[in-house]
């Protein structure tokens, strides 16, 4: 009698075919073919000349324990053969299949992630199942496999080729790295690090990669309303900058109703901020409206513009003259209340003269 254990080559197709257990000159052929999932056996028993007895397994796509333990069954339920090498056939499947199925992982994140400009920010990432990441390799990296944005490996993190502007700002998390759970945190997010970012992940058996999308958000400054001194009276434009990601401007008059621009610019700034700038033929109207949206975010910033006075505006300054007149009023209306509360003590003090005066003339 003569074990052994063999690897036979891959047929056309999909299927391809391991040999894990092959025992001489048996009366009965069990074989056993996986495909995508499910498993189907046949057995065959040959009459005359004695043929050999193997189990070949063909793995499609991802399998589950309960394929292990199914095979496992198919082997002791086969023919009768000496118990020692049954068993021993036995442990060497179990073992084989249980330690190729426990490696393998999905990688997983979310989506995407929104985040406000100068903030900490966390990229999910962990492993489907649950299993433990310590000695594994996990990769964070945009656009490119290396220089990185962090690198965990041999059980700590390796700064070695990371990414210049990510210096000194990113953090794997290692809390729950046992669970398979390892998010990045990156602080004081800027305008470059918006984009696609990838999380890979790498063990001596397997690998796997998810994809995450940060936008990095930014709500700009107050829009600016002035006259167009460069072209004439009748023009004004509006400017606003600070923006992430790009904004949109719209101009609309005291109905409401939308002005088309003249002309309209987007540009970036050195921090890679987002500045829109507008110029629109002042309407017939006395009041002009911009308004500055950002999508993201859903923040808008709006001011308007009175004709007559062809002085720029801006919003602060609406709000400045509000801020300060409301106080102002406020005070005025407590004074005149004082005011008015002292008269009127006054006038009881003197009627209590009055009174006073009369009595004593009484006497005399």
């Amino acid at each position: 009698m003569s074990l052994s254990m063999t690897a036979s080559p891959a047929f056309s197709g999909k299927r391809s075919f391991i040999t894990v257990l092959s025992v001489g000159r048996q009366e009965t052929l069990v074989s056993s073919l996986v495909e995508s999932g499910t498993v189907r056996a046949d057995r065959k028993l040959r009459k005359g000349n004695k043929v050999p007895f193997g189990l070949r397994l063909g793995i499609a796509g991802a399998l589950e324990t309960e394929l292990a333990r199914l095979v496992c069954l198919l082997v002791i339920m086969g023919p009768a053969i000496p118990k020692i090498v049954r068993f021993f056939g036995l442990f060497i499947l179990c073992s084989m299949l249980e330690g190729s199925l426990s490696v393998r992982f999905t990688v997983s994140s979310t989506t995407s992630v929104v985040a406000a400009l100068g903030s900490d920010v966390l990229l999910p990432c962990h492993l489907i199942p649950e299993m433990n990441a310590e000695k594994m390799e996990i990769r964070w990296f945009k656009p490119t496999y290396q220089p990185y944005v962090h690198l965990y490996i041999n059980g700590k993190d390796d700064y070695t080729a990371q990414m210049p502007q990510f210096a000194n700002r990113t953090e794997l998390l290692k809390d729950n790295i046992t669970r398979g759970i390892f998010p990045l945190k990156i602080r004081n997010v800027t305008a470059q690090d918006s984009g696609e970012y990838y999380c890979f992940v790498e063990s001596t058996e397997h690998h796997g990669k998810a994809t995450v999308q940060l936008q990095v958000t930014a709500v700009g400054s107050l829009p600016v309303i002035s006259p167009n001194t460069y072209t004439s009276n009748d023009t004004a434009f509006c400017v606003s900058c600070g923006w992430l990601p790009e904004p949109s401007l719209i101009w609309t008059d005291t109905q409401g109703i939308r002005v088309i621009s003249s002309m309209e610019n987007v540009y970036k700034d050195k921090k890679s901020l987002y500045c829109i700038f507008s110029i629109i033929s002042l309407p017939d109207s006395s009041n002009i409206t911009c308004t500055v949206s950002n999508s993201i975010s859903q923040m808008n910033q709006s001011c308007w513009r009175i004709r007559e006075t062809g002085l720029p505006v801006t919003c602060r300054d609406l709000y400045s003259r509000y801020i300060v007149f409301w106080p102002c009023l406020a005070a005025l209306i407590v004074c005149i209340g004082c005011l008015c509360h002292q008269s009127k003590e006054l006038r009881n003090k003197n009627e209590e003269i009055k009174q006073l005066l009369a009595a004593l003339g009484n006497l005399n």
